[in-house]
């Protein structure tokens, strides 16, 4: 799935979060994937494509989010940020 969206221009980082109902097991949780990406870039393409590539690999109802880089992000998304697992980043470079 990291390869799916890496593939894209404009991707700066891939994350893994564990979304679960307030009070549920965390054995019942659901991996959702963050991405974050520059300003401008098709969010939307991001996510089908990633969802597609989920879905080849078996999952169910695949969970994916794609924000843009310096967006306010509501409380769910900063806290799944938080918490979640940093899959890839984006090289830096320098000018």
């Amino acid at each position: 799935m990291v390869d799916a969206l890496t593939e894209h221009a404009g991707v700066v980082a891939v994350r893994r979060a564990w979304r679960t109902v307030s009070g549920g097991s965390p054995e019942r949780g659901r991996r959702a994937y963050l991405a974050e990406a520059d300003p401008g870039v098709p969010a939307w393409d991001l996510t089908v494509d990633a969802q597609r590539e989920l879905v080849q690999m078996g999952m169910d109802s695949p969970q994916v989010e794609v924000y843009w880089s310096g967006d306010d992000l509501p409380p769910y998304h900063r806290a799944a940020r938080t918490g979640a697992a940093l899959l890839w980043r984006r090289p830096e470079t320098t000018p």
